[in-house]
């Protein structure tokens, strides 16, 4: 397990029930809406790109810096292409 993940375990195991959740409830399209969870001052968990929400994975969560860089992803994936509008929401708060 990444630094990362050890680090914030907790808040993504919370993120990956919530996205089962909502797509249980048929509140996102099966790639569709994208979460994100600022965990701390410079850390974002966000869900990637193209996955099931009802599928999702502990692993497929991914970590970006406020600066949008990434900062974890695991085999190959990419934060959704709406991390940008996530980061500006929570610059403004």
């Amino acid at each position: 397990m990444h630094v990362l993940q050890q680090k914030y375990e907790r808040e993504i195991n919370e993120m990956v029930h919530t996205c089962h959740a909502i797509a249980q409830r048929q509140y996102v399209t099966s790639q569709g809406g994208n979460l994100s969870w600022r965990v701390g001052p410079e850390d974002v968990l966000i869900t990637p790109t193209r996955v099931n929400k009802g599928k999702l994975r502990f692993d497929d969560i991914v970590i970006v810096g406020m600066d949008g860089r990434v900062r974890y992803a695991a085999g190959g994936r990419r934060p959704t292409g709406e991390v940008y509008i996530h980061l500006g929401i929570y610059q403004k708060r």
